[in-house]
C-alpha cells in the first residue's frame, strides 16, 4: 500500500523505491524541524534524509523508517 499526503504526494513506498522522494523529505522536515542528532541545532534545508534500517536490511523507504540527519552525523 502507498501513502498520500495532500496533492496525492506518496509518502510511504515501502521497498519499492530506495531513495525519498521530494515530499518525503519535506515531511521529514516539517517533522524533524532539521538534524535529528542529540544536541544538533542545524535546520532542515542543509539536512539529507537517511534509513534507520538500511534498504539491504529490508528497510523500507517510509517516513517512520527515515529521519534528517546533517553532514555532521553521518548514519
Amino acid at each position: 500500500p502507498v501513502v498520500l499526503g495532500t496533492e496525492s504526494q506518496v509518502l510511504d513506498v515501502g521497498r519499492a523505491q530506495r531513495f525519498f522522494t521530494r515530499a518525503q523529505v519535506t515531511a521529514l522536515g516539517i517533522r524533524d524541524q532539521g538534524c535529528v542528532a542529540d544536541g544538533c541545532d542545524w535546520p532542515p534545508w542543509l539536512c539529507h534524509a537517511h534509513h534507520w534500517t538500511r534498504c539491504t536490511d529490508r528497510g523500507g523507504t517510509d517516513l517512520h523508517n527515515g529521519g534528517l540527519l546533517c553532514p555532521r552525523h553521518p548514519a
